[in-house]
């Protein structure tokens, strides 16, 4: 099935690594979430939230290669391959809209205090005690996967 391939290019070892990133992941979201401080409340305690924050990152790009190798080496014919990319697409579409409406709810928030003028973590483009969760969540892994979903669906389909 998968070409006498062994290791990353197995398709059983694609998935489980896979799934094993995507568990991992969900929970780095949930801990950013968790060390991010509210904009309202103030912390002297620096950024806890960005220990968390890069390990999701990593995790989310592996569980992006495990997919991808998993995804490349399942069986399907062409007309699937293509309402999988247009169902990517659009779930990359929604999740960038979620993943927009997500941070100016967060920049509203953060006029309450003093003012976008004056508001030094809302002016700089930097990570912030108060912006980890702009960087990390789950609109922004979806759209993640959905974009690893269409780059893999379009190179199959122009394959065959």
């Amino acid at each position: 099935m998968n070409g006498g391939r062994e290791g990353l290019g197995s398709i059983r070892y694609g998935g489980r690594w896979a799934v094993a990133c995507l568990i991992a992941t969900a929970l780095f979201i949930y801990l950013t979430d968790e060390f991010t401080i509210k904009p309202e409340r103030i912390s002297g305690n620096g950024n806890p939230g960005i220990v968390p924050l890069f390990l999701g990152f990593v995790s989310a790009i592996g569980f992006g290669i495990g997919y991808a190798v998993w995804l490349s080496y399942r069986p399907c014919n062409r007309g699937f391959l293509r309402a999988l990319l247009i169902v990517s697409v659009l779930a990359l579409a929604v999740a960038v809209w979620m993943e927009y409406r997500f941070a100016s709810d967060l920049f509203e928030r953060f006029e309450g205090i003093g003012g976008v003028e004056t508001n030094i973590d809302y002016l700089s483009n930097r990570l912030s005690q108060f912006t980890n969760t702009i960087y990390l969540n789950a609109y922004t892994f979806t759209g993640f996967a959905a974009l690893v979903t269409a780059a893999v669906s379009a190179v199959r389909i122009s394959r065959k």
